[in-house]
């Protein structure tokens, strides 16, 4: 994985993919977990929000893909005492892997998916 402007692209085999959640405020969000490559392969949770729940449809489970996603984290303050730190990995596009490594695009990253302010103190969390 390369982060480039808080963008990395995740290569690997889809692993998983969960329902598409709605909640009361109209929000829609959706996981998937793409297990990696090389001899530690590790399983990453990356989100589809909004109008990009339905990105990950055309992929099946054990099928090789390449997500483009945003690296985002906040603090959730659980205490004055004690901070918890969350990451995320918001995906706005896949593509069916041809290859190990593809390069970062440069253009085309839609508005809505830049990534948020931050809310240091919020202590609601959107899970």
């Amino acid at each position: 994985m390369e982060l480039k402007d808080n963008s990395t692209n995740i290569v690997g085999t889809l692993h998983c993919v969960g329902d598409t959640k709605t909640f009361s405020s109209g929000f829609t969000k959706r996981e998937a977990v793409i297990k990696t490559d090389g001899d530690y392969p590790q399983f990453i949770p990356v989100e589809f929000i909004k109008d990009k729940t339905e990105e990950i449809d055309p992929s099946r489970v054990g099928q090789r893909v390449s997500v483009f996603c945003f690296c985002e984290g906040r603090p959730w303050e659980k205490s004055a005492t004690e901070t918890k730190y969350f990451p995320s990995f918001k995906a706005w596009k896949v593509t069916w892997a041809q290859q190990t490594q593809q390069p970062l695009p440069t253009q085309g990253v839609p508005d809505s998916m830049l990534p948020a302010q931050s809310n240091v103190g919020d202590d609601t969390m959107t899970f």
